[in-house]
Order: C-alpha cells, then structure tokens, then sequence
C-alpha cells in the first residue's frame, strides 16, 4: 500500500524538484499534491488525507511551526518532516523539542 504525501514549501522550484527527484513509488509513497503555503496545505490535508507532509519551516504568512501545530491539533497519527536551511536550525530546533513534532 502506497503512502500519501504532501509537499509543502513557498518556493516552486522546491516544491516541483522535491517532487521530481525522489523516487517516491520506488519507496513506496506517491505524492498527491504540493502546496505553497499553510493555509493551501491545511486545505489539501483535509481533502487528502496524507500520510507524510514535507513542510518548509520559513514560508510567509503561516510559517511551518505554526502549520505543524495546527495539522497536529486534527491529525496525531500524521508523520512530519520539516525543510530547513541551514540558517533556520535554531528555530527547528523549537519545533523537535516540542512534543507535537516527530523527529524523522
């Protein structure tokens, strides 16, 4: 059985070569869609039901922590990635001491 997942990042060229590059069905996954910012990623959760969501941590508007927190409120069995550059550990590393965050 094939797992769904999300991608989730403000950038499209992330978002198309994430989805591109890896081979997802060799790994057994198949991405349903990507979304370019929080509010179109709660949105494509609900209608899709993944279950693994890449999220890019700094996107405008609702940032990844702030989605992160509101998916985990209507869905704990989820598993979370998060997409940081090397510049944003400090604030990932707010997200995977908290307990609403696996650590992938």
């Amino acid at each position: 059985m094939m797992m769904n997942v999300l991608i989730v990042d403000d950038e499209p060229k992330l978002r198309e070569g994430l989805k591109s590059i890896v081979s997802w069905h060799e790994l057994g996954y198949q991405v349903v869609d990507t979304a370019a910012n929080g509010s179109e990623a709660l949105e494509k959760h609900r209608l899709y039901s993944p279950d693994l969501m890449l999220i890019d941590i700094r996107m405008p508007g609702m940032d990844g922590l702030q989605l992160i927190e509101a998916i985990r409120a209507k869905d704990s069995d989820i598993h979370l990635l998060i997409l940081s550059g090397y510049a944003d550990f400090d604030y990932a590393k707010q997200a995977i001491a908290t307990e609403w965050t696996d650590i992938c």
